[in-house]
């Protein structure tokens, strides 16, 4: 499942738009899914193993596609703009936005294309 998601993901590096609409693709297929399975989790101990591998992958994917922001920041700055990438662009963002606020997929892509850009900028000012 995991090489599904990431050829889903796949993106030209650097391309926040076709990362952007990558990512709220595979949401709109596997979004509710997902969030169904983290309700169930603290109930069904046997989540937990499936549901770690995917917040590592997830995690891995978005050090991999922001590699080139995160490389030039010290391992500290590092490791808080990889929390804040990863946040912005979890399951639970895209369902805030999707499901809590029904929000157009366009309004849900704009939103979180902001949030990424305005994490890197941020994040990168401090090593120019």
């Amino acid at each position: 499942m995991g090489g599904q998601i990431e050829a889903q993901r796949a993106a030209p590096p650097g391309d926040i738009d076709r990362l952007v609409e990558n990512l709220i693709g595979d949401y709109e297929k596997t979004g509710d899914a997902v969030i169904r399975l983290l309700a169930l989790e603290p109930r069904h101990p046997a989540l937990k193993r499936v549901l770690d591998f995917g917040r590592s992958e997830h995690q891995r994917w978005v050090a991999g596609v922001f590699a080139k922001a995160l490389n030039k920041l010290s391992a500290t700055e590092r490791q808080r703009a990889l929390d804040a990438l990863v946040i912005v662009t979890d399951v639970y963002t895209w369902k805030l936005l999707r499901r809590d606020m029904a929000r157009s997929t366009p309004a849900t892509a704009a939103t979180m294309k902001d949030l990424i850009e305005g994490t890197i900028t941020e994040l990168t000012k401090t090593t120019k």
